[in-house]
């Protein structure tokens, strides 16, 4: 069972990887517009496939916890693992809506900086 225990936290560990990169790139602001759109293209392929692969995963890690807890006492460090890993699924919704801010945040700094830009380059302005 000291083997089951030890791929279950590999597997919960490396889960709880990946919603924390997802979260990190998510709330990471683009520094142009071309990191913009691909900011956003990111962010929509992660919300519309790449969350319902993971929460099949976290499924099938829940399915194994169940069996290994009729057999096995998980350790401190055991469950600390697998709740980090339920609090960061749990935390994506925040994190989507906390990208859209970030979205229209930047996307009217970027029009903001353009129209700046087009009026100075028109007009013989330096800026």
């Amino acid at each position: 069972m000291l083997w089951h225990n030890c791929v279950n936290v590999l597997v919960c560990c490396r889960l709880g990887e990946e919603y924390e990169n997802i979260s990190t790139t998510a709330l990471s602001p683009p520094a142009n517009t071309a990191e913009l759109t691909d900011f956003i293209a990111y962010v929509w392929k992660v919300e519309s496939e790449t969350v319902f692969l993971l929460e099949d995963r976290m499924r099938e890690i829940c399915k194994y916890m169940l069996f290994l807890a009729d057999y096995t006492t998980f350790t401190p460090v055991e469950m600390k693992q697998n709740c980090l890993t339920f609090q960061l699924y749990l935390h994506m919704p925040s994190v989507f809506d906390e990208h859209r801010l970030i979205v229209e945040q930047k996307t009217v700094e970027y029009q903001e900086f353009l129209k700046v830009s087009t009026t100075c380059v028109f007009t013989s302005w330096k800026c």
